[in-house]
């Protein structure tokens, strides 16, 4: 009997290769995690990019397309609406899983606390601080998007479900973040449903570029005003306001994410070159 044979979408990414993807992912994350000279941070990014227009131009693929337009600024105000709620709600949904895992690993939780800045340090050059922009800022949104939003979304959903293909990619995308996997999963999640919603890639790459501003900012802010550490103890001090402001918010991000809920659940149209 003859083997059925799988319904692909028309897209032109539906034939890449998944295999060809996830270790190229990893050695990504594993290098920028490990690298800490900014200027050969640079290279992952590279190494990305040229796998990029390795995969793309060979298909005729047309950039203009695959990336798409940038809307009008109208639309912009209820995505940084859904931003500003779920930075509130990270941020409290992350303190209160610290704190309860304050009771049950608190060795681990206190190594976390006295790590210091991840992101941005101020006590670094000025050229290396620009050079982490750059890197955070600018390369990191466009890569990951175009990876994780562009190829593999549409690489997945040409076999599987949507839905199935949203979950599977930002769960790659979560894991790959390291320990904030799971706000960095909902994030991916977030950035497909923007996707699908807006119907081009600029969006999820302009709003993950803000966000990840948002967070050096936000770094580069606690440094200045608030240098010391916090302790076990200190971070229990607020457990009763994390659980508030996360039980206040999460309905004013629910009611966002509705708002932007996606009308038309096909890829959006990835053209080919003219011949």
């Amino acid at each position: 009997m003859k083997k059925k044979k799988r319904k692909t979408t028309g897209s032109p990414l539906a034939n890449i290769e998944v295999w060809s993807v996830i270790p190229l992912l990893v050695v990504f994350f594993g290098a920028s995690a490990f690298i800490e000279n900014p200027v050969l941070a640079l290279a992952p990014y590279l190494l990305v990019l040229g796998w990029v227009l390795w995969k793309i131009l060979p298909r005729k693929i047309n950039l203009s397309s695959f990336i798409g337009n940038v809307p009008t600024a109208s639309w912009f105000l209820p995505l940084l609406a859904l931003m500003a709620a779920w930075f509130i709600v990270e941020v409290h949904l992350t303190g209160v899983i610290l704190i309860i895992l304050s009771y049950i690993w608190p060795s681990f939780v206190e190594t976390l606390l006295q790590e210091g800045p991840t992101v941005f340090n101020l006590a670094n050059p000025l050229a290396t601080q620009g050079l982490s922009l750059i890197d955070g800022i600018i390369l990191a949104p466009i890569m990951e998007e175009l990876i994780f939003r562009g190829i593999l979304l549409h690489k997945l959903a040409s076999r599987w479900s949507k839905p199935a293909a949203i979950i599977f990619s930002s769960v790659i995308f979560g894991i790959l973040h390291g320990p904030g996997m799971i706000g960095s999963t909902i994030w991916g999640i977030l950035m497909c449903l923007i996707y699908f919603r807006t119907r081009t890639l600029a969006v999820p790459i302009i709003i993950h570029m803000l966000w990840n501003w948002t967070n050096f900012v936000v770094e580069g802010m606690t440094q200045l005003f608030m240098p010391g550490l916090m302790t076990t103890v200190e971070l229990r001090y607020e457990t009763i306001d994390a659980i508030l402001l996360l039980v206040l918010s999460i309905p004013i991000f629910i009611f966002l994410v509705r708002h932007l809920w996606p009308k038309d659940w096909s890829l959006p149209n990835i053209k080919r070159t003219q011949q």
